[in-house]
């Protein structure tokens, strides 16, 4: 089982939390990046409401507006996720 790596944040823990719970489940599953950035994000909708924003990958850059208190960006096995809720 991967544990996530926080390495920025702006969120609640309990919102924290869900984030590492979700990113570590579908890191553990057998998929492309592109089908785990749609399960987390699907997941965190499900489980926080709004529209949220998945990225995840082994190196990018980014440059993005999120809601207040609505950040995240975590290591998990060997994908890098950053994950946010916009308006």
């Amino acid at each position: 089982m991967h544990k996530a790596i926080v390495k920025q944040k702006e969120m609640t823990d309990e919102h924290l939390n869900v984030v590492i719970s979700v990113t570590e489940d579908a890191e553990n599953k057998n998929l492309d990046e592109k089908e785990i950035a749609s399960t987390v994000k699907k997941a965190l909708e499900a489980n926080l409401g709004g529209a949220w924003q998945v990225v995840v990958g082994r190196t990018f850059g980014s440059s993005i507006h999120h809601e207040d208190n609505f950040f995240a960006y975590v290591f998990v096995g060997k994908h890098a996720y950053l994950v946010w809720r916009s308006s």
